[in-house]
């Protein structure tokens, strides 16, 4: 899509997808460029939110099977309430229930997920799911921005983790074709009706536009985009021209699969240990909705301000479960409970407890907090750390971090923002309407064009000699690396990285240009240990005998946000290009 075509969209939606919940949010856009308030959702889930007013759903799906067929029964919060409170829904032959999903597209996901069923692809699951949060977000459409405006008026941005690998991105632009939030001719094209931006960059867009934060050219600000399933980091600085602020990357984005549902996954564990593994696998199989009960109480748990370490929190426990319990049971539950009566008083944690259960995640956000500030400029100081996302707001989390790095001096203040949960959500939308917002990136790897250059009997091994079929008598090397730009360099979104290539041999009519990535500095070859294919274009044209003279290749890479475009041209002006789909596979246009 044109930036005239982009201009024409009268609506921006937003989607958030997230590994517990997700959301949308929608922003109308006059012809003149400016926008009206972002609207939400908030409170308008009704029976789609287990939490009460909360702006987002939660990530699952319910699935009827019939024979090799997957049809979505429920989703959201309906899911988790018929997976739970009905255990005919619980028949595995009959229906398959998935959450956390989102894991799945993370290689260093701790979380491992069961595999999905025959018949059902990561790709499928997320498309069906985000089908559903579009067909609410196009119902909410004409009743926020009026009945005239319809999808066709619509600019898309989707959200994804910044450490997410380049396949992991594909499949969520794969999933946007079956959720119907654009077409495959769209997809093959990258046409601009949908927007992949990074979760800590919208993040970070969200925080410049709030004008009580009071921002500064030159001030550097780290986000830490604490999700469900993921932490991710970006290290920015706020720069302008004229009036128009912008942001510039200043590291390569970190992250980890280390979110707050760990913590929740602490909890239900310890309780598991507490009741022992009979009692617990019994009420996970004949009480499912009990365990959803115990998992609410929790939830309001973990929201609450920071418990000091000596109070007790009381958490009811089942009935179901404490009917199963023998006088010996309960001797020794009482005992372990903090010394309570576990009938009467229920489960009882006390402060130093509930922040053991965070203590993996506060641990490692902290750690991840600290290398990223490691990568600040020299004799450059970090104004803020802003904590966003919904583990952002936990208070365990945000009095560490600040006795850390604000009590310590190394930045001069950490931020909670209110809306914490919403920022990348509502980040995301002002960068429909802003894609230039974020100018400059960091790259995370190096890229390199395999290429050939003549064999040097003085550096090169002779098992590599190639005979040159053209100049008998002479060898070449292949797959030599041709560094394109490095792992750390900055570069200009929009940026054409160019190089020139040529034909091998005089009677070749076809060129074929390979890219490749490496987390190394300065590969030698594209067949060194750690580097990666990622795909390639072709180049038809005519042979250097036919065209009667050298035959110049010239090539550009743009660095998109969370893409690749790879374009070629010939001397003779014919061209191919193509956007990098994943490691091996391109849509040519």
């Amino acid at each position: 899509m044109s930036e005239s075509d982009r201009r024409t969209k009268r609506a921006i939606i937003s989607l958030d997808f997230g590994t517990a919940f997700s959301g949308f949010a929608i922003m109308h856009k006059a012809q003149d460029g400016t926008s009206s308030a972002i609207y939400n959702y908030e409170g308008k889930w009704g029976s789609n939110s287990l939490l009460g007013s909360y702006p987002k759903t939660h990530t699952a799906l319910l699935y009827e099977r019939n024979g090799s067929k997957y049809t979505v029964k429920s989703w959201g919060a309906p899911a988790v309430q018929d997976h739970h409170n009905n255990l005919d829904l619980r028949d595995p032959t009959r229906y398959v229930f998935l959450s956390n999903f989102k894991l799945s597209l993370d290689e260093d996901a701790r979380l491992i997920n069961s595999p999905l069923p025959a018949g059902l692809t990561i790709t499928r699951v997320i498309g069906d799911y985000l089908g559903k949060l579009v067909e609410v977000a196009l119902g909410e459409l004409p009743k926020v921005l009026g009945s005239h405006l319809t999808k066709a008026d619509v600019q898309w941005v989707l959200t994804v983790p910044a450490v997410w690998t380049m396949p992991a991105k594909q499949v969520m632009r794969d999933a946007a074709v079956i959720a119907g939030i654009i077409t495959q001719a769209q997809a093959n094209s990258r046409s601009g009706d949908l927007d992949i931006v990074k979760e800590p960059e919208a993040a970070m867009v969200y925080m410049l536009s709030k004008p009580e934060f009071s921002w500064q050219d030159k001030d550097i600000v780290l986000i830490a985009d604490c999700g469900g399933g993921t932490i991710d980091l970006s290290l920015q600085r706020i720069e302008s021209d004229q009036d128009d602020k912008y942001l510039r990357e200043l590291a390569i984005a970190n992250g980890q699969t280390c979110g707050s549902i760990f913590i929740d996954q602490r909890f239900m564990h310890y309780v598991q240990e507490l009741v022992g593994d009979y009692h617990w696998n019994w009420l996970q199989a004949n009480r499912p909705g009990d365990v959803l009960k115990l998992q609410l109480e929790w939830e309001k748990v973990k929201k609450q301000d920071e418990v000091p370490s000596t109070a007790k929190v009381y958490i009811d426990v089942p009935q179901s479960l404490l009917r199963r319990l023998t006088p010996a049971d309960l001797q020794y539950l009482d005992a372990a409970n903090n010394g309570h009566d576990i009938m009467d008083d229920g489960l009882v944690l006390t402060g130093s407890q509930i922040a053991e259960f965070a203590e993996e995640f506060v641990g490692e956000t902290i750690r991840l907090i600290d290398d990223q500030l490691h990568n600040l400029p020299r004799f450059q100081r970090c104004k803020a750390i802003c904590l966003v996302g919904g583990g952002g707001q936990h208070a365990i989390l945000g009095r560490r971090v600040k006795e850390r790095f604000e009590g310590a001096g190394r930045v001069r203040q950490v931020y909670t923002p209110p809306g914490a949960a919403l920022a990348v959500l509502h980040g995301a939308t002002i960068m429909g309407l802003r894609p230039s917002i974020i100018r400059y990136q960091v790259m995370p790897h190096t890229y390199g064009i395999a290429t050939t250059r003549p064999f040097r009997a003085d550096r090169d091994p002779q098992e590599d000699a190639i005979p040159h079929p053209d100049k008998p008598g002479t060898f070449y090397v292949d797959n030599i690396f041709d560094l394109q730009v490095r792992a750390g360099q900055t570069v200009h979104y929009g940026e054409a990285i160019t190089s020139t290539y040529w034909p091998l041999t005089e009677t070749q009519t076809q060129t074929a240009i390979l890219l490749y990535e490496s987390d190394g500095q300065c590969p030698k070859r594209a067949t060194d240990d750690g580097v990666r294919y990622i795909g390639r274009i072709v180049l038809d044209h005519p042979s250097v005998q036919s065209y009667g003279g050298p035959y110049n290749i010239s090539t550009e890479i743009f660095f998109g946000r969370t893409e690749i475009q790879l374009k070629a041209q010939g001397a003779d002006g014919r061209k191919v290009q193509a956007s990098i789909r994943v490691a091996g596979s391109l849509t040519m246009n």
